[in-house]
């Protein structure tokens, strides 16, 4: 079971649905979430322009305007989803793994901006989590750091980042350590990084040689 994040910032462009495609093949992924769709609603021949050829389901939660928007496609011989939850900042889809039926529940994440709104996105997460009801896994752009080290020539709020910090503990969450640059936002021309995008897991998620890209 191999899963692909990525903040698409706009879902439209054959470039984009390309590339994503490519990767989807190259790495085998059977799980794909998309952050930044910036329309109500994604067709099924968009989510197959993504996926390329072979079966796969989806589900997406409409952006407000030109803001936001999420998207899960995944291959239904892979997770079996009973039930999705739609929210302007997440997207979750609860169901079981085929196969060895342990339940799964995945969140699809694009945070906002302000410290405020996000601690309130932290708690409203935390409130629907149960760790006694299968796996978890947090994909997206949470907007928010860790630490000092993952911001450069950019503000730091240290209130985030605790607040955050304190999130990913008290769910008992791990972070998976990502391959490749260590940001993973650019902004004006590359002066401005940042490490928004990530996966948080539950700890015994892994056990069975899971991989996200």
């Amino acid at each position: 079971m191999n899963f692909l994040s990525f903040n698409i910032r706009g879902i439209h462009g054959g470039a984009k649905a390309s590339w994503i495609k490519s990767l989807r093949i190259s790495n085998k992924i059977s799980i794909i979430a998309l952050q930044e769709t910036k329309v109500e609603s994604v067709s099924s021949a968009c989510c197959a322009s993504f996926w390329g050829k072979g079966n796969f389901e989806s589900a997406c939660a409409a952006s407000v305007g030109l803001s936001g928007g999420l998207a899960w496609i995944w291959d239904p011989a892979v997770i079996k989803i009973e039930t999705v939850v739609r929210n302007r900042y997440y997207l979750i889809l609860k169901g079981f793994i085929a196969g060895d039926g342990n339940p799964i529940n995945l969140v699809n994440i694009y945070a906002p901006q302000s410290t405020s709104a996000k601690l309130q996105l932290w708690n409203d997460i935390s409130a629907i989590m149960d760790p006694d009801v299968g796996f978890w896994v947090l994909a997206g752009d949470f907007n928010a750091v860790r630490s000092s080290e993952e911001r450069k020539n950019s503000s730091f709020k240290p209130v985030c980042a605790e607040n955050f910090n304190n999130f990913i503990f008290s769910n008992g969450l791990l972070e998976y350590p990502l391959q490749g640059r260590k940001f993973t936002c650019i902004r004006d021309n590359g002066k401005k990084l940042s490490k928004l995008d990530r996966f948080l897991v539950s700890p015994d998620f892994l056990t069975n040689g899971r991989r996200l890209v």
